[in-house]
């Protein structure tokens, strides 16, 4: 779930978006920190999204009209990421982690928004957005 900031007239709701990874994760060899607990990593993954959705309206409250919803149900589409992160073991069985993640989609999610400025009056707008940015991203692993 992601919260877009609103401008330029649109008012966006939260963004929801699954995704499914595959990834590979290289441990750097130097340990630092007392008892060597602390490790750098490089990770590579190739994703696929198949959801996207949002909505948005966009504003005309300054002219006295209701604002026309946008709501738009993506295609699915693929990307490529590159995070560069930090692990701290805590203990045997626990690790802590921090990344950061950039993504590049390699393809683009669609939809044909209907908008409707004036009741009974539609607006096809064919739409495609390509998510691309950074992430930051916190986790803790527990082994068994």
């Amino acid at each position: 779930v992601f919260e877009p900031e609103d401008g330029d007239g649109f008012l966006f709701e939260d963004v929801t978006s699954d995704e499914i990874f595959l990834g590979t994760r290289w441990l750097l060899p130097w340990c630092w920190g007392s008892e060597d607990r602390w490790r750098a990593f490089v990770e590579l993954r190739f994703a696929y999204v198949p959801h996207t959705e949002f909505e948005a309206a966009i504003d005309l409250s300054s002219i006295g009209k209701p604002n026309p919803e946008y709501v738009f149900d993506g295609s699915d589409y693929w990307n490529l990421g590159l995070s560069l992160g930090l692990l701290r073991q805590l203990r045997d069985d626990l690790v802590l982690r921090g990344a950061l993640l950039y993504e590049w989609p390699l393809h683009y999610s669609q939809d044909e928004v209907d908008l409707e400025f004036l009741p009974g009056y539609p607006l096809l707008l064919d739409t495609e957005i390509e998510p691309q940015g950074l992430i930051v991203l916190f986790g803790l692993s527990y082994c068994f």
